[in-house]
């Protein structure tokens, strides 16, 4: 299979790497009307999954050349003191280290047979839809996974004596009731603000039907009020200085056991009460060891399948770094106190 790479820069048709645009007779070659499709093909493909991937940039990633993991290393607090005139400075602060691993799941893949790549080299509208479906698949995959380790962060304890653990806010109605959902967010902004949670990169999660109930709470929209929207768009761009969102992606009222084959992290939890997420960059961590690529098979395959593979792919893992950027926003409610909006540290 040959390997096509999806940081390319898209040409203009007739335009092949800055090679002779045409053969004799001004046709393009066969190998050079494939170059060209593959190269716009790749493009398309990374493209659709940069557009539909939303938790992409609100982690942490390093990016690894070889290997099967990866650690993240963060420090516990320091202080700061007078410096007496005189004395040597000899390093007071001795803060707690923490390492987190993260390993990197097995290949992902998005893989179909085209049995007419000609025409898909000849039509955009055909070419498209492949590329925006493989793309779009490799994305969902990818914001499943962080959504599910960013809840898990909500309830993890603190990594170290320094540091502190996960919230989870829950009332019984939150996932029913803006007014509710909306007071819950405030508390979970206080939340990050006693624990010293950069607010450069707050980010709230829910799904479009909790998003829209938002978008009905008069004080969140009314700009006398400060609120940041707008009534007749439907749209509501942040809370309490925090950017929000809407995805499908957030695991609500799932159930998921065990890791999948080819799963080296733990991405399973119990999600039947989740409503919404919050959370800071520094929640999550991701390890890539290859981005995404764009792979064809050759003659052979073709000869003998009558058919061509394409098979977009990446390897990448995620895991919790800092448990104190994340807060799950839950329905789950103490029996008796269920009109009451709660708030739990994790420990």
């Amino acid at each position: 299979m040959s390997i096509i790479a999806t940081n390319v820069s898209l040409t203009n048709l007739g335009v092949n790497n800055g090679a002779a645009a045409a053969a004799p007779g001004g046709q393009y070659t066969y190998d050079e009307l494939t170059a060209l499709f593959m190269k716009k093909f790749s493009g398309e493909v990374y493209n659709a999954m940069r557009r539909k991937c939303l938790f992409k940039d609100l982690q942490r990633t390093r990016t690894i050349k070889n290997g099967k993991s990866a650690s993240f290393n963060y420090t516990g607090r320091m202080s700061a003191r007078y410096h007496e005139r005189g004395t040597p400075i000899l390093g007071s602060n001795n803060p707690p280290i923490s390492e987190q691993i993260i390993n990197v799941d097995d290949l992902l893949i998005a893989d179909v047979a085209i049995d007419a790549i000609d025409e898909l080299m000849l039509h955009f509208d055909v070419r498209t839809e492949y590329s925006y479906q493989m793309g779009e698949a490799l994305a969902l995959a990818y914001d499943d996974r962080v959504a599910r380790i960013a809840t898990l962060a909500a309830r993890h304890a603190a990594m170290n004596k320094d540091q502190q653990g996960g919230s989870v806010i829950s009332h019984t109605k939150a996932e029913t009731d803006g007014q509710i959902l909306a007071d819950m967010i405030f508390l979970a902004a206080q939340t990050f603000d006693e624990k010293d949670v950069d607010e450069s990169d707050r980010h709230i999660i829910v799904k479009p039907a909790q998003y829209y109930m938002l978008t009905k709470v008069k004080d969140l929209i009314d700009r006398d009020y400060g609120g940041s929207g707008s009534i007749k768009d439907s749209k509501l761009e942040s809370i309490s200085g925090m950017k929000l969102h809407r995805s499908m992606r957030l695991p609500n009222g799932k159930n998921i056991t065990e890791r999948l084959r080819g799963e080296h992290n733990d991405y399973f939890g119990d999600f039947t009460n989740t409503v919404g997420l919050i959370m800071n960059k520094q929640a999550v961590g991701t390890v890539q060891l290859r981005e995404q690529k764009l792979q064809k098979t050759g003659a052979d395959f073709n000869i003998i399948y009558q058919a061509d593979m394409m098979v977009a792919s990446y390897l990448v893992g995620h895991g919790i770094l800092r448990p104190e950027c994340a807060i799950e926003l839950s329905k789950a409610g103490t029996a008796g106190a269920g009109e009451t909006i709660q708030g739990k540290e994790s420990v």
